[in-house]
């Protein structure tokens, strides 16, 4: 199995948390995505951008197909759901429609 995602399977993860983005009414400020980068690390352009939207109040909520788009790392993924709410970032989760309440 490679560690590097595809163009077209972002491009899909991008489309479904669009169409889920719309559905609850929320305005996209930005999409986040390191193309052909793995996703285990959190030193990632993309996520980092989005890390730091963050902290800066540019968002308040993050939409991501699966848990595992953030980071496949469960120390790093259990620090983003810590950390988002204290910031007061909503986490929402397309597929098993978890979400991380404020």
């Amino acid at each position: 199995m490679l560690d590097i995602q595809r163009e077209a399977s972002i491009e899909d993860q991008l489309r479904l948390c669009t169409i889920r983005a719309e559905q609850e009414g929320f305005q996209i400020y930005n999409s986040y995505a390191d193309y052909g980068v793995s996703g285990a690390p959190l030193m990632r352009s993309g996520i980092q951008s989005l890390l730091e939207d963050a902290c800066n109040g540019q968002i308040d909520v993050i939409i991501t197909e699966s848990i595992d788009r953030l980071s496949r790392d469960q120390e790093d993924i259990a620090h983003l759901y810590k950390r988002m709410p204290f910031n007061g970032i909503q986490i929402i989760n397309h597929h098993s429609h978890l979400q991380c309440l404020c």
